[in-house]
């Protein structure tokens, strides 16, 4: 179990094996990779400090295992958020610090 991240406990919820944010902190990128007990659909949305939703990403291939690469840009630096929930609702969430662009 990630350190940072924060687990929603439910039967779902144990589909989720890990996840994982590197580099965190982050410049101008960062990796995100999930790793589940079967094949699913996720979708990752990114938040930023005050809750704003930035970005949605779909990923609607099944898979046991899957891997982002998150392009942070000219992202301010700050805190943000990295919430994955699987299509089943089992959901974990991330904290991800941004240390500037890259």
């Amino acid at each position: 179990n990630s350190p940072v991240g924060t687990f929603t406990a439910s039967r779902q919820a144990d589909l989720i094996r890990s996840v994982s944010l590197a580099p965190n902190p982050a410049r101008g990128w960062t990796r995100l990779r999930l790793e589940l007990a079967a094949p699913e659909s996720a979708q990752v949305r990114i938040f930023g400090g005050q809750g704003q939703l930035l970005r949605v990403i779909d990923w609607n291939e099944k898979a046991a295992e899957q891997e982002w690469l998150l392009e942070l840009g000219d992202s301010p630096p700050g805190l943000y958020w990295v919430v994955v929930q699987l299509a089943n609702g089992a959901r974990r969430t991330l904290r991800l610090v941004c240390v500037g662009g890259g």
